[in-house]
């Protein structure tokens, strides 16, 4: 038998049948991440074991009841309690969820842009107090005295461009999808009216973090995403993070042999020699990203694909693609002062009265509870995506839901459940709507007997 052949049939019969765990891997059945990505029950003391044997069982029920698809990472005193994908990455073609997988995070992103702003104000090319006409020159005069900050903390009186949709769609129409300059385009023309004085008010604008991705990129002299990779993605190690938009394809180096010459040399009855110049190039390709999809509950298809929208080519208040295992290397390297010194992070933590939401108020990028200033969150909602994530520094504490089927009116009851678990109480259970209920028995109809 040749050694070719040997080699084939040892592959065949004992290494082929180890390829298959490579499912088993993706599924996190297996410890293929780092170990400080996943649970260790042996180091955790048995309330900890108990809290988190108590979540495991929450979100496999409510993953269960049709409440949740997505992924979620629960850390408390620096221990991992929950790290655990549920459900699908993309329902039409049933790809398994993974903690790997990256999900938009809607305006969780702000507090990227937010640390992208205070990278640059580190390096001193930019200061918090700049007027955003030193960098947005062609803005009308009416916004003269916003400034950085005033749109960090959202109390630059700016109009959430999504209350001028319908507008924006005739202006643009046929024009898709729109980006930060169409934005700012738009505000050129026509200056929509403060909604406030500036300084003396708070509204939430993602207008403002549209402008502030365009001020990253002016004074960097690099696109959006290519400042988040060099200077977040890439130093810590976030191989699964990246820029939505019209930045969610990877570019890929490949080569390719071509032929420039091919001659007959020498030929007769007997003999043919081919003198053959051969190339080898160099070229760059696209090739899409692995994320998550957005779905929508529909009463006709269950999970409705709902990835796209006019507003996806804008960055900065949204558009982030993370996994929870990156967002844990995020979160420590906040702690460990490994991307902003510890007086610059300060701020982002500080904010003015004026910036008052009701119960919380806004720093940069985070929402800081008045009932609970030591703790610093952000919602997030988007084609599809409902996302949250909370820290607690001073408990080391990390709660990061993602989630990709628009449970809009849940996610908080989850919240509510999650952060009572951790405090060692009892928690009701999440009531089913009907609406749940009826989708339920569709869903494993169509998806869990296709599969």
């Amino acid at each position: 038998m040749s050694k070719i052949l040997k080699f084939f049939l040892i592959f065949y019969l004992f290494l082929f049948p180890l390829w298959g765990l490579g499912d088993l891997f993706a599924q996190n059945q297996l410890p293929y991440l780092s170990p400080h990505l996943l649970p260790n029950y042996e180091e955790l003391t048995p309330l900890q074991q108990k809290k988190a044997k108590t979540l495991e069982d929450f979100f496999q029920k409510i993953y269960d009841n049709n409440q949740f698809n997505g992924s979620v990472l629960i850390q408390d005193s620096g221990k991992i309690l929950l790290h655990k994908a549920y459900g699908y990455a993309n329902f039409k073609t049933l790809d398994t969820m993974r903690i790997t997988t990256p999900m938009r995070l809607a305006s969780v992103s702000k507090q990227f842009t937010a640390v992208a702003i205070m990278t640059l104000y580190e390096q001193k090319k930019l200061a918090f107090d700049d007027s955003i006409h030193k960098y947005l020159p062609e803005l009308p005069a009416i916004y003269k005295g916003i400034t950085i900050r005033h749109l960090l903390n959202h109390t630059s009186g700016l109009v959430d461009y999504f209350g001028l949709e319908n507008h924006i769609y005739q202006h643009f129409a046929g024009e898709y999808p729109l980006y930060n300059r169409d934005l700012l385009d738009y505000f050129v023309r026509y200056a929509p009216r403060l909604n406030f004085k500036i300084g003396k008010g708070a509204g939430y604008s993602n207008t403002g973090y549209v402008f502030l991705a365009l001020i990253v990129e002016k004074v960097s002299k690099k696109s959006f995403h290519k400042f988040l990779n060099d200077h977040i993605f890439r130093p810590l190690g976030m191989k699964n993070s990246f820029v939505h938009a019209i930045y969610n394809k990877e570019i890929v180096l490949k080569s390719d042999t071509i032929i420039l010459k091919k001659d007959t040399i020498f030929q007769d009855k007997n003999e043919t020699r081919v003198e053959v110049l051969q190339k080898v190039v160099a070229k760059y390709v696209t090739q899409e990203r692995k994320r998550a999809y957005g779905f929508l509950w529909d009463n006709i298809e269950v999970f409705k694909s709902w990835d796209f929208q006019r507003f996806d080519g804008m960055v900065g208040e949204k558009g982030v693609c993370v996994s929870t295992t990156d967002f844990l290397l995020w979160e420590n390297a906040i702690l460990e002062n490994k991307i902003l010194k510890k007086e610059t992070m300060q701020q982002a933590l500080n904010y003015p009265l004026d910036a008052d939401f009701g119960s919380y108020y806004y720093g940069f990028g985070w929402c800081i509870p008045k009932a609970a200033p030591h703790v610093s969150f952000h919602h997030g909602l988007y084609s599809g995506f409902r996302t949250y994530a909370e820290r607690t520094p001073s408990a080391k504490r990390l709660v990061v839901i993602l989630n990709n089927t628009q449970i809009g009116g849940q996610m908080t009851p989850i919240i509510l459940r999650v952060n009572k678990i951790l405090l060692n109480e009892d928690y009701p259970e999440l009531p089913q709507t009907y609406y749940e209920k009826s989708l339920l028995n569709r869903f494993e109809l169509i998806y869990k007997i296709r599969k």
